[in-house]
């Protein structure tokens, strides 16, 4: 995950530790520099981001959200990802994919455009969103400016009573801001992996 983001980011890595973060850290710093953000209380993966937003470099237009369990992403996908982003001028991108057994991942909701208008966690979705089979990777692309701006909005209202990132997409849309959502060609990669025997 690491050789992947420096694909697109270079050295302005943040990586996001909390438990067993010096074992994390460790792991991290053998691919390379980096800079490291601790998350105090494991609260959500919105309250990782802003964690991670306090080691952000001041000069950053955006950033690249990517989940440390997920190893198998591609750089060309990832690289895929951004140029979708910038071409089509989005403030906030999500890569989905298409799963034939999506149970208890996130379901991404379009409108008939394909445009998104939210994400739905397995645990608080309805009947009819369990239907849907374009679920959320978990890697997003978002400006910075609309970063600061609508993360501090997301509430924890939820099955969880954590911070979703997910949430990201409906504050951002009830703030005018171009969401988008890029399907991912091959599902195996953004397959979670918590475990060695899962990655083997």
């Amino acid at each position: 995950i690491m050789d992947s983001a420096r694909t697109i980011a270079g050295d302005n890595i943040v990586v996001v530790v909390g438990h067993q973060h010096k074992v994390v850290r460790e792991a991290a710093m053998q691919n390379g520099p980096a800079r490291f953000a601790l998350q105090h209380r494991q609260n959500g993966t919105g309250d990782a981001v802003m964690a991670g937003m306090a080691a952000l470099p001041d000069n950053a237009q955006r950033v690249v959200i990517l989940c440390g369990d997920v190893p198998l992403i591609s750089q060309k996908t990832l690289t895929s990802f951004v140029e979708n982003h910038l071409s089509n001028k989005a403030h906030v991108s999500v890569l989905g994919v298409r799963q034939e057994n999506p149970f208890g991942l996130g379901r991404i909701v379009l409108d008939a455009d394909g445009t998104p208008l939210g994400i739905v966690e397995e645990a608080d979705a309805d009947e009819e969103q369990k239907a849907l089979d374009i679920v959320n990777s978990g890697i997003f692309c978002v400006e910075a400016a609309a970063l600061y701006h609508a993360l501090p909005l997301i509430e924890n209202d939820n099955a969880q009573n954590e911070v979703y990132l997910t949430d990201i997409i409906a504050v951002a849309r009830a703030l005018n801001y171009k969401t988008l959502m890029v399907t991912a060609e091959n599902a195996q990669e953004v397959l979670g992996v918590n475990t060695v025997d899962e990655l083997n």
